[in-house]
């Protein structure tokens, strides 16, 4: 017993004069100190788990046409502009897929396929059939899925794939015990580039339930398509693949894209500083559609501070969900943006699952981040913006349909009893794990 003390007092001093030396906000260090004070190991290893450095610049990139906003994406990310693209909506799984299909029927030299879900349905076995065709066709296929997010793949299926010549990589694997902070992290990317000159990115998976039919319902959704200049700089930014001559002309359309990808190279939390940015950069309107609103406190500040200033925030957020505790750790969250102005509404058509931030008419946001701890903080994400009025405006339409499609939430339906506050308090403790 007296051993157990003395290991116990040693482990929890080093402990709490580590969490001072990281320097956090007070009520965080306090918060972390108590909690290794009260049970040393399991603190140490939810803090090693979950440790989000605050991002940092090797070079401050001052590049003068870019304005402030896109020198802070550079800075944090690496990530230029490019300028020469040709950019289609797609909205819901049925244009997307059709789409994907449609191309990858055309690839001639290399699929780059990295996505968090890929199921072992009809549109999983469909899609992995045509790669596996393109592959044994001599076209290069590299595939790389989350293990989490993947789950369901089976062995034989992949052991088939390898066999048709396709190059599997598999992310975050869980070993015990070699746990490290990486494997808190998931590879939350949808991603295919295609002959590096096409891109599809945004919000769905691999997955027969994006196309509906499920106890969701209609899943609302939104992927990009965009050829040209972008796919190119992707394959060297993300893959460190030199660039080849591409085989058709560049689009002469203009829309100019930075591509965003978080990984272990950059700060895990480059990409809440960044959406903090994309927020402060409006100056009338803010339009958000996020299936879970569960943001870090200081971009939850920065959406109400913008809400109280005078321009118009609107939030549009499902009714029905595929995380059960999302609603209870959202509620305070929701409360407060409606009462520091912000209109929320609740969509009913089904599941509103897209990841869509239009600021002003002039800037889009898509890809595959939630406004929640994870993609903020944790997960490795993929998110283009783009700026470019007459996509902002088609945008802008999208979300005046799903408006239609929803219920405006007033602060009546967000009061509940003191025993719901319980609940909604003891979701907010696990937030940053939903």
């Amino acid at each position: 017993m007296t051993l157990y003390f003395i290991l116990h007092t040693a482990w929890s001093i080093l402990g709490v004069m580590y969490i001072l030396r990281c320097t956090f906000p007070p009520a965080t260090s306090w918060a972390w100190s108590l909690a290794m004070v009260i049970c040393p190991y399991v603190t140490t290893l939810v803090f090693w788990l979950t440790l989000c450095p605050a991002p940092r610049a090797d070079k401050i990139l001052c590049i003068r046409h870019y304005n402030r906003l896109q020198r802070v994406v550079a800075t944090l990310t690496g990530a230029n502009m490019s300028a020469r693209n040709k950019v289609t909506a797609l909205h819901n799984a049925n244009a997307t897929f059709s789409a994907i299909i449609r191309d990858l029927q055309h690839a001639r030299e290399e699929i780059i396929f990295e996505y968090y879900i890929i199921d072992n349905d009809y549109i999983g076995s469909t899609i992995i059939s045509l790669l596996s065709r393109r592959a044994r066709a001599g076209v290069r296929v590299k595939i790389t899925y989350d293990a989490m997010g993947s789950w369901r793949l089976d062995k034989k299926v992949l052991s088939q794939m390898q066999h048709d010549g396709i190059e599997l990589q598999c992310y975050g694997a869980l070993r015990f015990p070699f746990l490290t902070p990486s494997s808190h992290r998931r590879n939350h990317r949808k991603i295919i580039i295609i002959d590096r000159q096409i891109l599809y990115m945004g919000g769905i998976n691999i997955a027969s339930r994006y196309m509906g039919g499920g106890k969701l319902g209609f899943w609302r959704d939104d992927h990009i398509r965009i050829e040209g200049e972008a796919a190119t700089k992707v394959v060297g930014y993300m893959y460190h693949a030199s660039n080849v001559e591409l085989r058709r002309k560049l689009p002469q359309s203009l829309c100019q894209i930075q591509f965003i990808s978080t990984s272990d190279a950059t700060s895990p939390s480059a990409l809440k500083y960044i959406f903090m940015e994309v927020v402060g950069a409006a100056r009338h309107a803010i339009r958000i559609s996020t299936p879970y609103f569960l943001p870090p406190s200081s971009l939850l500040d920065s959406v109400c501070m913008a809400a109280q200033s005078g321009i118009v925030v609107e939030l549009i957020v499902p009714v029905k969900t595929d995380v059960a505790l999302i609603n209870w750790a959202s509620m305070v969250a929701l409360r407060r943006c409606v009462e520091c102005g912000v209109k929320v509404y609740r969509y009913t058509e089904g599941f509103l699952h897209s990841k869509v931030i239009v600021v002003d008419d002039a800037v889009v946001v898509v890809g595959s981040a939630n406004m929640d701890y994870r993609s903020m903080c944790y997960n490795h994400e993929a998110v283009a913006i783009a700026y470019n009025k007459s996509l902002a405006n088609h945008y802008i339409e999208q979300f005046t349909l799903d408006v239609a499609n929803s219920r405006l939430v007033d602060r009546a339906e967000l009061q509940t009893s003191s025993l719901l506050r319980i609940k909604e308090g003891v979701a907010q403790l696990i937030a940053p794990l939903l």
